[in-house]
């Protein structure tokens, strides 16, 4: 058992300080066999979103794990490519999540004007991860630089509609449920940006425009609900999967 095992079983105990403890060092950028600095796991980031939910103390070790990630960046580290062939990347996701949970958007949008100020071409990379902090603190001008085109997903997504379900079977990956749930989140962060410039009538019209090209009613229903309640889809996956294993267990 590892420390993240250790800190996930000291969390459903209930001990959080122990849990906080076991994560900290799980959570700094590890040096591999050759010498290239690996990002944190997935699963660490999820358990600090659990316990920071918890346990509002864990705040401010949390941070401190996003402050060390800031440094590593302005420093100019990359994370190694997921895939052979990718790209490096930069650590700005895993800080943007970390932000996102300490309700911290400044952050996120103080760390992307620098990076558009020393790395443009990287900040533009990850432009779309920005946005959601850009328009929480209402810089409607640099978001209008980045506006989302959500319609240029359209086809792709009616045409991942015909073949894949919105609730999956078990064993399966939420294919489309992810794709609507991308796809309504660039909805309404066009509309979000497009009502701060005083353009509510596009605003508007973005949303029309943007369902009446789902090709399914009950996905159109679907996006038109996560548009208005973000995470909606997510949740509902969610409590699908729930109600299957139950199912399965009871019989």
């Amino acid at each position: 058992m590892d420390d993240t095992d250790r800190a996930i079983a000291a969390y459903q105990a209930g001990d959080y300080d122990e849990a906080v403890r076991l994560l900290v060092p799980a959570s700094q950028p590890v040096v591999d066999a050759d010498g290239v600095r690996q990002p944190p796991e997935f699963i660490v980031m999820f358990v600090w979103k659990l316990l920071a939910a918890a346990h509002p103390p864990a705040l401010t070790a949390l941070a401190a794990v996003r402050d060390e990630l800031v440094a590593y960046a302005l420093a100019g580290g990359m994370f190694p490519p997921r895939f052979e062939g990718d790209h490096e990347r930069s650590p700005f996701p895993e800080i943007a999540r970390l932000n996102e949970d300490l309700a911290d958007p400044a952050a996120s949008h103080a760390l992307f004007l620098t990076m558009l100020q020393r790395t443009p071409h990287i900040a533009d990379q990850y432009a779309l991860t920005a946005l959601p902090a850009i328009v929480a603190v209402r810089d409607f001008a640099l978001a209008e630089r980045f506006l989302p085109d959500p319609m240029a997903w359209l086809a792709e997504l009616n045409a991942t509609a015909r073949s894949a379900p919105l609730l999956p079977a078990p064993g399966e990956a939420p294919r489309l449920a992810a794709d609507l749930s991308n796809y309504a989140r660039q909805v309404g962060l066009r509309m979000a940006i497009l009502a701060g410039l005083d353009r509510q009538a596009e605003a508007a019209a973005c949303r029309v425009a943007a369902l009446a090209g789902i090709e399914s009613p009950d996905l159109r229903a679907a996006a038109g609900r996560e548009i208005a309640e973000p995470g909606w889809i997510s949740r509902s996956v969610g409590e699908h999967k729930a109600r299957i294993e139950a199912e399965n267990g009871g019989s």
